[in-house]
């Protein structure tokens, strides 16, 4: 449902569970997830993130995640708190890709 657009609410509305299961269940899924297995080179990416919270307003979950341009072929991902160490392994990876330009959007 998710993956249809559907946010949390609508999700916990339609299935009936609350929101907090709808949620710890996307983090269980989004742990077994493993980085799919990418080796074109000369590529554009797209680093982005976005931030859901759970229970309390000051509790952020981020999920950070890296995508090739064109295709829009996720490359690599990362769920958890948002700090140059944890974002680091997703940049090293595309700087690592031998891509021709990285490009940045606000």
């Amino acid at each position: 449902m998710l993956k249809e657009g559907c946010g949390v609410l609508s999700i916990s509305r339609i299935i009936g569970i609350s929101k907090n299961t709808v949620l710890s269940r996307m983090l269980k899924i989004s742990n077994q997830i493993k980085a799919p297995y990418f080796n074109k080179l000369g590529c554009k990416f797209e680093i982005d993130e976005l931030w859901t919270y759970i229970k309390q307003k000051d509790n952020f979950t981020w999920i950070t995640y890296v995508i090739e341009r064109e295709t829009k072929q996720v490359i690599d991902f990362f769920v958890g708190s948002k700090s140059k160490e944890n974002i680091r392994p997703l940049i090293h990876k595309v700087l690592c890709s031998n891509l021709i330009k990285f490009i940045q959007i606000d």
